[in-house]
């Protein structure tokens, strides 16, 4: 048998003491959206619906493409640019996997 040597497979995404996850509600406006990417200094935030389902994510990025492009409005909500390519992942998940994941996924939400 190969023995996995892997960085990080004596770690697990609970070392890395992430912050708790800051949401916004999928009705928010796209305006209010991009005030919040200024004010706190993120380039995405995970959304969810009022019920607590997490819809997937919103990044700067995109939402200032698909506005130059004038597919949204600053009055529209954030729920029309979420992108749902989303993995979740737990606090015990080593961090060699949580790479894996990266690898193969744009964003990984922990629960």
């Amino acid at each position: 048998m190969v023995e996995n040597t892997d960085w990080g497979q004596d770690q697990t995404v609970a070392d890395l003491d992430l912050p708790n996850a800051v949401f916004l509600d999928s009705k928010t406006k796209v305006g209010d959206a991009i005030k919040k990417f200024h004010t706190d200094g993120f380039a995405q935030y995970p959304v969810r619906e009022a019920s607590g389902k997490i819809t997937g994510i919103l990044t700067k990025t995109e939402t200032m493409k698909q506005l130059v492009k004038k597919r949204v409005t600053l009055e529209d909500p954030v729920s029309n640019l979420v992108q749902v390519e989303l993995r979740k992942v737990s606090l015990g998940t080593t961090l060699s996997e949580l790479g894996r994941v990266l690898t193969r996924n744009k964003f990984a939400l922990v629960n």
